[in-house]
């Protein structure tokens, strides 16, 4: 069967910010912005049903103890990477 609609995302940035950190002055804990333009198209009736041409989500990242955000980044772009998805989710259907 053919989609009803279609949702298009495009990543305009990906910014990672230490904001605070350790007794040894290494960062501890991120700021994790990411920037992206979203549409939801409807392809029957060939309408826009959603559009954000800079949808931002923020989110910060907590560096375990005895770790490095280098060791940890792939499990916390993974995590972001979910949440991110969720809050666009939740902004298209609260548009509803």
């Amino acid at each position: 069967d053919a989609a009803d609609a279609i949702l298009i995302g495009e990543i305009s940035s990906f910014t990672v910010r230490p904001i605070a950190f350790s007794g040894e002055a290494a960062a501890d804990r991120y700021n994790i912005i990411v920037v992206a333009k979203i549409v939801l198209r409807d392809l029957i009736d060939k309408k826009v049903l959603f559009s954000n041409n800079n949808f931002i989500y923020q989110e910060e990242y907590e560096v375990p103890e005895g770790t490095d955000f280098e060791s940890v980044q792939s499990e916390a772009i993974d995590k972001i990477a979910e949440k991110f998805a969720r809050s666009v989710v939740i902004t298209i259907l609260e548009g509803f």
